[in-house]
C-alpha cells in the first residue's frame, strides 16, 4: 500500500466542480462520474430529519451507479419540495450523461430550511458535465462549506496481481457527532468486489473512524458516506472473503479503506470550526467497549473541557465531572494527560494528585495534539473518541452562518 497524488482518481472515474449560484462566487456543485456501472455502498445520518438528497440516495443505493451529484451551501432539508428537488436534479444529470435516473446518487450540505434553487442549478449541469476530468481537486473544492481546506487522499494497492486505486474526498468542520457527522465522504475504487463485501468493508472503516469523532456534539441531517467500485482494475472478483487467498486480498482493501477514512476523519477534526487543537480521548479498563466509548464521548463533547484546553487551563476537575456524569464511579479511576511523548498522571483513586509535574503539563497544553487517557480499572475493554478544543472562532463562524 502506498500513497499517491491526493487528487488521483481510480480508472474509469471522472470528477468536476463548478459554481452554480448557490454561493456568491465559490464552487458549489460537484459531480462524480463512472464511465462504467459501479457497485455502490452507503451509510447515512441517523437523524430522524433527513434531507431530500439523503432520501433519494437511500432509494437508489442498491442499484448500479454511474454518477453522484453534490451541492454545497444548501442542505435541501426541511423544505416542502426537498425530495422533489433532489429528483429533478438527478433527472437533469441523468439526461445530460445519457444514463438512467436510478443510476444517480446525490448529496447536499449547507443551510437547513431554505429551498434549493433548482432552476439555477439545472442551467449549470451541462457545463458541469463538460468539466469532467480525471482529477478530483475541483470537486473537493465544490463540496466545502465552512471548511478551511480540502480533504483528499489516494492509495495504490495490489489485488490478485493487479494495481488497484482507492481514493477518498471528504468535507466537514461543524455539526460533527455522533454516528457520522456534517460530513460528506466519497470513496471510489476500480476494484472488482461483491456488493455485500463492499458494504461490510465500508461499515467497518466508518465505525473505526467517522463514527468516533466529534467537534460540537451536533448531529447533522445530511451525513453521507458513499463508496463506488467499478471493477476497472481487472482483478479477479472478490466474491466471498472466504479462503486464505480471498481473505488476504480482502484484508488489503479493508486496510486501505481504514487508512483513508481514518486520515479523512482526523483532517475533519483538525479543520473543525474554530479548532486549534486535536484532543484524543482514550478510555480503557472498562467492563464493556460501549461503556468506554460513552465516557470518552462525554469528555470529548464537554464544552467546558474543550474551552479548558483552548485556554491551556489547569481546571482538570471538569474531566472528573464528565466521567461522573457518564454514571461511572471514580473510586479506582486514573487520569493522565499526554502529548504522545510524555504522559503525566493527574488523578488516582477518587482524587487529584497534589504533586504533579505542572511544568510538564504546561508543555502538553501548549501542544497542537493532546491525549486524555482514562483508566477505569474495571475490566479489559476500551474506547476512543477524537475531538478538538473550542475557541471564540467557533461562535463567530456559527453566528454568521
Amino acid at each position: 500500500m502506498r500513497e499517491i497524488e491526493k487528487n488521483s482518481v481510480p480508472q474509469g472515474f471522472k470528477f468536476a466542480g463548478v459554481h452554480s449560484g448557490i454561493k456568491k462566487s465559490k464552487r458549489d456543485l460537484g459531480l462524480i462520474y463512472s464511465c462504467f456501472p459501479a457497485t455502490s455502498a452507503g451509510l447515512f445520518t441517523t437523524n430522524r430529519m433527513q434531507s431530500g438528497t439523503v432520501q433519494v440516495c437511500k432509494r437508489n443505493i442498491n442499484n448500479k451507479v454511474r454518477a453522484v451529484l453534490v451541492n454545497s451551501g444548501n442542505a435541501n432539508c426541511a423544505t416542502r419540495d426537498a425530495f422533489k428537488s433532489a429528483l429533478l436534479l438527478n433527472k437533469s444529470v441523468a439526461q445530460e450523461l445519457g444514463i438512467k435516473e436510478s443510476e444517480v446518487l446525490s448529496a447536499s450540505t449547507g443551510v437547513i430550511g431554505i429551498p434549493l434553487p433548482v432552476e439555477k442549478i439545472k442551467k449549470k449541469i451541462p457545463f458541469l458535465v463538460k468539466q469532467l476530468k480525471e482529477d478530483s481537486r475541483e470537486f473537493a473544492e465544490a463540496i466545502l462549506t465552512t471548511d478551511k481546506q480540502t480533504k483528499q487522499i489516494a492509495l495504490e494497492i495490489e489485488i490478485k496481481g493487479k494495481k488497484v486505486v482507492v481514493a477518498g474526498v471528504a468535507k466537514g468542520s461543524g455539526m460533527i457527532s455522533p454516528h457520522l457527522a456534517t460530513m460528506l465522504c466519497f470513496l471510489t475504487s476500480d476494484i472488482n468486489i461483491h456488493k455485500r463485501l463492499l458494504y461490510l468493508c465500508l461499515k467497518e472503516a466508518v465505525d473505526k473512524s467517522f463514527n468516533l469523532i466529534t467537534i460540537d456534539g451536533q448531529m447533522s441531517t445530511n451525513d453521507t458516506v458513499l463508496c463506488l467500485a467499478n471493477a476497472q482494475a481487472g482483478n479477479e472478483k472478490i466474491v466471498s472473503g472466504v479462503g486464505r487467498s480471498e481473505k488476504k486480498e480482502l484484508s488489503k482493501f479493508q486496510e486501505a479503506l481504514n487508512y483513508i477514512t481514518t486520515y479523512l476523519s482526523r483532517e475533519i477534526v483538525r479543520d473543525g470550526e474554530g479548532a486549534t487543537k486535536l484532543i484524543e480521548v482514550v478510555v480503557r479498563g472498562a467492563k464493556r467497549n460501549e461503556d468506554a466509548e460513552r465516557v470518552a464521548r462525554q469528555i470529548a463533547n464537554s464544552s467546558l473541557i474543550k474551552a479548558m484546553f483552548y485556554g491551556r487551563s489547569f481546571n482538570y476537575g471538569r474531566i472528573a465531572a464528565a466521567i461522573g456524569a457518564s454514571v461511572h464511579s471514580l473510586d479506582t479511576t486514573e487520569i493522565y494527560l499526554s502529548d504522545k511523548r510524555k504522559k503525566i498522571r493527574i488523578f488516582k483513586d477518587g482524587h487529584f494528585l497534589e504533586r504533579v509535574d505542572r511544568e510538564g503539563l504546561a508543555k502538553i497544553l501548549e501542544g497542537k495534539e493532546i491525549e486524555v487517557i482514562v483508566d477505569l480499572r474495571e475490566g479489559g475493554c476500551m474506547g476512543k473518541i477524537l475531538g478538538c478544543d473550542l475557541s471564540e472562532e467557533y461562535i463567530r463562524i456559527n453566528a454568521r452562518y
